[in-house]
């Protein structure tokens, strides 16, 4: 787990695990289309928010503890069949929170076990994953709850979550500052962050072709929608 690889490169498996994230982020976004309204757009915001979770602490393990062995890649690939699932639970109807709340609560499941490993496998650095696991295990118990209770209560129950979830660096960064060391990530990291942003436009830029298609393209209008949204 301590091993630094220096230059390291984003691998083909990485951008593939990028690209699944982006089709979840694409569903959502079609979802959101269909519900145009203040509450379908929180509730668009929150899965986004849940999504890019994922992807980041899928991508922060894979980039800080990651290698090229086959536990890594079993790993991101479990993480892609999952998010994948998520995307599935989407477009149904339904008891469509039930469906999204059990895949998220397996994403959290699988994301919290990498961050409870580092601190099983090298104890030097469970004083630092450990407010990752007692956090994410919050969240997932929160999950859990939501299935017992109106969706009234998702107002409350689905803040707290993504408070849970994106508390642990904040204090585990102070454990670092206390300790005088700093979190080094790979060059790869930043460029892959890059790269989704990119996949993410692209997205968008489909979105709009799409939708443009759809209508009359002899109208001088319509050409200045697709203008305007590009």
């Amino acid at each position: 787990f301590d091993k630094e690889i220096k230059d390291r490169r984003i691998s083909w498996l990485e951008l593939v695990f990028d690209l699944v994230y982006v089709i979840a982020i694409a569903r959502i976004t079609h979802h959101l289309t269909l519900h145009i309204r203040i509450s379908g757009f929180l509730e668009y915001a929150s899965l986004f928010i849940l999504i890019f979770w994922g992807w980041l602490n899928g991508s922060l393990y894979h980039d800080l503890h990651g290698s090229e062995g086959l536990r890594t890649r079993l790993i991101t690939l479990w993480q892609m069949m999952i998010i994948a699932a998520f995307a599935i639970t989407i477009g149904q109807g339904g008891k469509i929170h039930f469906n999204t709340t059990i895949v998220l609560m397996i994403m959290q499941l699988l994301i919290t076990y990498l961050w409870w490993s580092v601190g099983f496998y090298d104890k030097s650095h469970r004083r630092y994953s450990r407010p990752y696991v007692i956090f994410f295990l919050l969240a997932m118990a929160l999950m859990g709850l939501s299935l017992y209770l109106s969706e009234q209560w998702l107002k409350i129950i689905v803040p707290l979550v993504i408070i849970c979830n994106y508390t642990p660096p904040f204090i585990a960064h102070r454990l670092l500052r206390r300790a005088s060391t700093d979190l080094n990530l790979s060059s790869a990291m930043s460029v892959r962050l890059g790269l989704f942003t990119i996949i993410v436009f692209g997205e968008l830029v489909l979105g709009v072709v799409n939708g443009i298609s759809e209508i009359n393209i002899t109208n001088f209008s319509t050409w200045l929608n697709f203008a305007f949204a590009i």
